[in-house]
């Protein structure tokens, strides 16, 4: 549960990040889609299960 200060700051993270991400989006194209996957990899539990146990993330 949020104060209302905290869902302020929230709404207004959210705007930046949104802004943020619409300029990735123009700057990278459409390789914008692989740089998305490749962050889905990192934050797996399979990619920190690969990393823990020094071996390559499977494909």
């Amino acid at each position: 549960m949020l104060t209302t200060s905290g869902e302020h700051l929230l709404h207004e993270a959210l705007v930046h990040w949104a802004d943020a991400n619409q300029r990735v989006e123009v700057v990278l194209g459409p390789s914008a889609a692989a740089l998305r996957v490749l962050a889905d990899d990192v934050a797996s539990p399979e990619f920190l299960e690969a990393y823990e146990a020094h071996r390559r993330l499977k494909d």
